[in-house]
């Protein structure tokens, strides 16, 4: 837990520092060690769920399951370290923003387009997944409150690399979420539908 305490610091390593465009491949790398290790909690025993050869759908619902399961056996790890990843990936997007802004057209190669495509991916698998898990009655309400209050704090920064659709669909969930919670969990709630609502798409949304 003190090396999760280090790793999930965002005063020290995201508030007080100031990124520029030279620091994105730093801040990036940060917060895919992040990542790594949320996940490695999320997919802890996966060999025993999944086997060589197993059906893609038998796949898709048995890491379903082992991932349900994790999250509820590591929460106390997990609480502060997925919050803190989903922050680092807001303070990346300006930085990405203005990179992609620096690029003639023809160094906006087909592998950077997959590349902010997998990132698009990326922002609503994390909304649509740490929203779910709201409804989890397994899982402590401070742990829930985290998650919700790092999701709204990002919304804007993460929103503006997803387009008009996606925000719909996170839209969509949130409020349908949102008329059963009170309290933080509500007003927080109220920012992400309300972030999500936008449908101008410039900058990283329209490429």
């Amino acid at each position: 837990m003190e090396l999760i305490a280090i790793l999930s610091d965002s005063q020290r390593f995201l508030n007080s520092t100031s990124y520029r465009l030279a620091d994105l491949a730093t801040l990036h790398n940060m917060c895919m060690k992040t990542n790594a290790v949320t996940m490695s909690y999320a997919l802890f025993d996966m060999k025993s769920y999944v086997k060589k050869g197993d059906d893609q759908a038998l796949v898709v619902q048995q890491v379903g399951k082992l991932m349900y399961k994790n999250v509820v056996s590591f929460q106390n790890e997990l609480e502060p370290l997925q919050p803190f990843l989903v922050r680092c990936l807001a303070k990346e997007i300006p930085l990405l923003t203005e990179f992609i802004a620096t690029l003639q057209p023809e160094e906006f190669t087909d592998i950077r387009r997959g590349g902010l495509q997998q990132a698009r991916n990326g922002v609503l698998s994390i909304y649509y997944g740490n929203l779910q898990i709201l409804s989890n009655p397994d899982l402590k309400k401070p742990f829930k409150e985290k998650i919700v209050e790092a999701l709204a704090d990002a919304a804007a920064p993460l929103a503006s690399i997803i387009q008009p659709a996606a925000r719909q669909q996170i839209w969509d969930l949130a409020t349908t979420i949102q008329k059963t919670r009170s309290g933080t969990m509500d007003s927080n709630l109220r920012k992400i539908i309300e972030v999500m609502s936008a449908t101008e798409c410039v900058g990283l949304c329209k490429l």
